[in-house]
């Protein structure tokens, strides 16, 4: 097997605390990884339920575009240009 080597960032903290669970359970950071990327393999996606719910601000946000998609006011445009023009850019 031809070996990568991978570099990634992540706060010290969460590496810290992530590192001792692992080598409480016999694995070191690299084996951990292998057998995370192995499993996103095998099921074709992250191997575990994914819950990204959002914060406040993007919950307003998604709600103030629904808003917006269903006024009758809003204002629409046939091409960038006229977008352009209406925003004197």
């Amino acid at each position: 097997m031809n070996k990568t080597e991978v570099t990634f960032e992540t706060d010290e903290e969460i590496l810290s605390q992530a590192e001792t669970i692992f080598l409480n359970i016999g694995l070191t950071l690299d084996e951990t990884i292998n057998i995370f990327l192995k499993k996103c393999i095998e099921v074709h996606g992250i191997p575990f339920e994914w819950n990204d719910i959002p914060n406040e601000e993007t919950i307003k946000a998604i709600i103030e575009g629904e808003r917006l998609a269903e006024s009758k006011d809003r204002k629409s445009y046939k091409n960038a240009k006229d977008l352009s023009r209406d925003l004197d850019i």
